[in-house]
């Protein structure tokens, strides 16, 4: 550490100079937090970095932010073949299985019903953003 006076080198446990012979016990606590935030302040990234880590993250909030649409009519008939009429057809057949080929309790159609189609729910919009209103007026049509 420095002396504030004269900016001789001053060791860590002397009260005064021994160039300018003036008292530190005052500046003291002060020259050793100043040393701190030195410290601090040298470990700390540059500004370049900060400014690449933002410009990385605003590109992957403008990736996650862009709804792409289907370009053509056979992904919207493909899309709604796979996570519509697909579950709706395995909800069929397990309502057949439970009710009318094994006669069981329909508790075990209400449970298959809530769970056969969570995972094609899941797989749509982990696939990509979607408009949640549009997929639910077609479920509402769909039940209907």
């Amino acid at each position: 550490m420095n002396c504030p006076y004269c900016l001789s080198e001053v060791a860590e446990e002397a009260a005064v100079c021994k160039t300018c012979t003036k008292d530190l016990y005052l500046l003291k606590p002060m020259m050793i937090k100043m040393l701190d935030l030195e410290k601090t302040l040298a470990e700390t990234p540059s500004v370049e970095e900060f400014q690449d880590r933002i410009e990385y993250l605003e590109n992957l909030i403008e990736e996650q932010n862009k709804i792409p649409e289907p370009t053509h009519w056979w992904d919207v008939v493909l899309d709604v073949a796979v996570y519509l009429i697909l579950p709706l057809l395995l909800l069929l057949v397990a309502h057949a299985l439970i009710t009318i080929l094994y006669d069981l309790n329909v508790v075990f159609l209400r449970v298959v019903a809530m769970v056969v189609p969570l995972p094609f729910g899941f797989l749509l919009f982990k696939k990509q953003t979607r408009s949640v209103l549009a997929w639910f007026l077609g479920v509402v049509i769909l039940a209907v």
